[in-house]
């Protein structure tokens, strides 16, 4: 599968574009090549740091985006049970 390269728009602070190009210049790179280097890291990091731990529908409950195909019944048993248990 090819990639193909999106031109975008980031607002970053002044004395960090700067700080970039000196850096990018420095390795002898372009600021695109250490903007798309530092995603990856932040990225694929977080990725795995989440493998290891819970799942993504740990985070955002069992009910909340519709992941889980819920049918009413188990709605209302969850319901009973917190019910008599509380």
């Amino acid at each position: 599968m090819m990639e193909y390269n999106v031109r975008t728009t980031v607002i970053i602070p002044r004395d960090l574009l700067k700080a970039a190009k000196l850096t990018a210049v420095e390795r002898q790179t372009s600021v695109s090549d250490l903007v798309q280097q530092g995603l990856k890291k932040e990225i694929y990091a977080e990725k795995k740091k989440r493998k290891k731990g819970k799942k993504l529908t740990d985070f955002l409950g069992k009910y909340s985006i519709g992941i889980n195909k819920i049918e009413r019944k188990d709605i209302y048993d969850d319901y009973l049970r917190k019910k008599v248990s509380g």
